[in-house]
């Protein structure tokens, strides 16, 4: 028995002398174990390390042998990230997770394409926080343990919702759940169900494909901002055009700077109340938010320019991994999915969450307390 696949180490254990214990997931075939022999030679000792993208090829004489293993390296992911306490957590408790919450020799193509988006983004992005969190939420519901955050439970209502129900899993709104909210766990903004109502930076489902149609369909003030900040044109700095943020879809924005720019037609002198949550929203995120009218834009794109630039090189642009303001949202969120991975998931089965996840919220939650 045999076969060849990418996948995602997940741990390495020490077995014998030289060899180690592995376990990985491939992409077609869930979780395995196997011996690689020589893992702690100088050669091999940089790929056995968990968070690292590798080509696995497992033989075993019968299928339900442990098997053995011959690695190949494809991204060494762990390597990139000694440098940040926080990230090399975040790469622990995610390959720590997935041992530990899926069956073996099972596949799970979404889950390991999660796992892939959440490595590559603990090394570009920011927002890995919020990735963490949406890929915990994913394994619940590959296993069958997924949360409705759609409507409320009481009420059925899908406006203003703050909590969810530990009993079945579902939102709560602020009205149903104020009586009782000693005893609900806090709904964070950025995991709001998305609205039903598609309109200009909102959409129902995956916002990927609303945003892609935005791209095709640009202003004619947003395709000529966009020629001055594509492929670091202005001031080397890099910009993203519509793309998602929590439950909304962004014009313009630079993540290294947390800088939003957005521009508006007509139609906003009539959303002004949507303009503003949709503003205090992104604030609470850490990101400033810039808006010019389309007529702007077109009539004195120099003056426009100069205040984006303005706006990009002041001293005082926050440079943190975690926006101080959005703190507390990320702690709420990794409480909400800590508490069902644990009571829906693994203590039924004698299970407990692992010790690298705990480390990650100390190291997240540490940082958060000498502010």
């Amino acid at each position: 028995m045999h076969w060849n696949d990418s996948a995602i180490l997940l741990s390495a254990r020490k077995h014998g002398e030289t060899s180690a214990v592995v376990r990985v997931l491939a992409r077609g075939h869930g979780v395995y174990a196997g011996i690689v022999k020589g893992a702690s030679s100088k050669a091999n000792r940089g790929i056995v390390q968990p968070g690292n993208l590798v080509g696995a090829h497992w033989n075993a004489r019968l299928s339900e042998h442990l098997g053995m293993f011959r690695l190949e390296l494809a991204q060494a992911h762990a390597a990139h990230l000694m440098h940040d306490a926080a990230r090399l957590a975040a790469l622990s408790s995610c390959c720590a997770l997935m041992e530990t919450a899926l069956p073996e020799r099972h596949p799970y193509p979404a889950l390991y394409a999660a796992l892939e988006k959440l490595l590559s983004q603990l090394q570009t992005s920011d927002d890995w926080p919020l990735e963490y969190i949406r890929l915990e939420l994913a394994i619940l519901a590959e296993t069958g343990f997924g949360l409705d955050l759609s409507k409320c439970a009481a009420t059925g209502a899908v406006e203003d919702l703050l909590y969810v129900s530990p009993k079945s899993g579902r939102a709560v709104s602020r009205q149903a759940g104020e009586p009782y909210q000693d005893k609900l766990l806090k709904l964070p903004a950025f995991l709001l169900p998305l609205s039903r109502g598609a309109g200009e930076g909102q959409g129902g489902g995956d916002l990927i494909p609303r945003a892609r149609e935005l791209r095709k369909g640009q202003s004619d003030a947003e395709q000529k901002l966009w020629y001055y900040l594509r492929a670091h044109r202005f001031q080397h700095y890099g910009f993203r055009r519509q793309k998602p943020i929590g439950s909304y879809i962004i014009d313009f924005v630079c993540m290294e700077k947390k800088l939003v720019i957005e521009l508006d037609g007509g139609q906003h002198t009539e959303q002004q109340a949507y303009d503003r949550k949709r503003t205090k929203f992104l604030e609470s995120q850490g990101y400033r938010v810039l808006r010019f009218w389309n007529d702007e834009m077109i009539k004195n794109e120099e003056a426009a320019l100069q205040i984006i630039l303005s706006a990009l090189e002041e001293q005082n642009t926050p440079s943190l991994t975690l926006p101080p303001s959005g703190r507390g949202d990320i702690i709420h969120g990794l409480a909400l999915t800590g508490y069902f991975l644990e009571h829906w998931l693994l203590t039924p089965h004698n299970r407990k969450l692992p010790s690298a996840r705990g480390r990650l919220l100390q190291t997240l939650y540490k940082p958060a307390e000498t502010l």
